[in-house]
């Protein structure tokens, strides 16, 4: 019921300060300045004798824009912009409010004074006067607007709530998790480093690169010292070089196919034997030694880590779903036709103009 006024509001939150201000600071209207919003009234539905108007539309939009953007409560552009962009989702969400108003009446439900007060204090603050003048809303249609919204979520918890709350079962849960985490696996995690010899000679960095593992496994030198230790013996050509890389992680995932092959078969400490390989940089032949320091194995993810978040979902659609349903259902009880208010509303129809 609000996913189109979630959208129009998450666009507007990146509008509304371009509404105000250029990137030097200027007013961006430099033209004469919109006084008012003017509103194209009519009658756009009808259900089971509770018309509703485009300024019932206004006075439910006035109460959401306070909710979402109070700091702009005095912009008439603002206002106009949200109202243009939410109004005909609006319209569909009041005409669901009557049907659930209806339903609510014919089972005796109703909200007392006190809801109604502590509801209108957390919309609208300790000032509510004030705060409703800068809507130019009553007191009166502010409070029968909260009062409808307490029944409405209430008729929703009881309709639909308790139903959506029982399809999540801890079966169904379980279930999600299985099929989350077949596509969702935790990839190997490799922490690493990388010793590379480049020489014209092969020969010459063949030998140098077995002196390196030499100085590794056999005499447990650092890996940081190789790189001076090997340099010094002067096994290297002229030209030749030896760098060791910083120490790297990445997954399985993120790993060039030759770099995991030469990684797999290590356990954490180990090195590799020397592989010659080619360089991506210049295409040049070097001899490699892959360092592993650790290793994360892969697996699926902990039902712990995931558990909140699979039940919140499964709830939210069972929530949807039942809505849907139980909103479907009034329509037929009450013999309320979405397509037919559609039809009946001209195409070109503008409900609000700046001027």
């Amino acid at each position: 019921m609000r996913k189109v006024l979630l959208s129009a509001a998450c666009a507007l939150a990146t509008l509304f300060p371009a509404l105000a201000f250029s990137k030097e600071g200027s007013p961006l209207m430099v033209s004469k300045p919109a006084t008012h919003i003017e509103v194209n009234n009519r009658i756009l539905a009808n259900v089971s004798g509770k018309a509703i108007s485009v300024y019932d539309l206004m006075k439910k939009m006035d109460v959401l824009f306070y909710r979402q953007y109070p700091q702009y409560a005095s912009s008439i552009e603002a206002r106009y912009q949200f109202y243009k962009m939410s109004w005909k989702a609006t319209l569909y969400e009041l005409i669901d409010k009557e049907l659930i108003m209806l339903d609510a009446k014919e089972v005796g439900f109703s909200v007392s004074t006190g809801d109604i007060r502590q509801e209108m204090e957390s919309v609208f603050g300790p000032n509510i006067h004030a705060n409703l003048d800068k809507l130019s809303m009553s007191f009166e249609d502010a409070e029968s607007i909260l009062r409808d919204e307490i029944v409405i979520r209430r008729m929703l918890q009881a309709r639909v709530g308790t139903k959506a709350s029982r399809n999540v079962t801890p079966q169904v849960i379980k279930l999600a998790y299985e099929e989350y985490a077949k596509k969702n696996p935790i990839a190997p995690q490799y922490t690493y480093s990388v010793i590379t010899i480049r020489d014209p000679s092969e020969a010459h960095a063949m030998e140098a690169s077995n002196k390196a593992l030499a100085f590794l496994k056999d005499e447990k030198k650092p890996v940081a010292e190789i790189a001076s230790l090997v340099s010094a013996t002067g096994m290297l050509s002229p030209a030749g070089k030896i760098t060791v890389s910083q120490e790297m992680t990445h997954t399985d995932k993120d790993i060039s196919p030759t770099y995991k092959e030469a990684l797999d078969p290590l356990q954490a400490g180990e090195f590799s034997t020397p592989k010659i390989q080619t360089s991506k940089q210049d295409n040049a032949k070097v001899v490699r030694i892959f360092y592993l320091k650790e290793k994360k194995g892969g697996g699926v993810v902990p039902f712990r880590e995931v558990e909140s978040k699979i039940k919140d979902e499964l709830m939210s659609g069972s929530y949807r779903k039942e809505t849907d349903e139980y909103l479907q259902k009034m329509r037929e009880h009450f013999h309320i036709d979405l397509d037919e208010i559609d039809a009946a509303i001209p195409p070109q129809f503008e409900p609000f103009s700046l001027k």
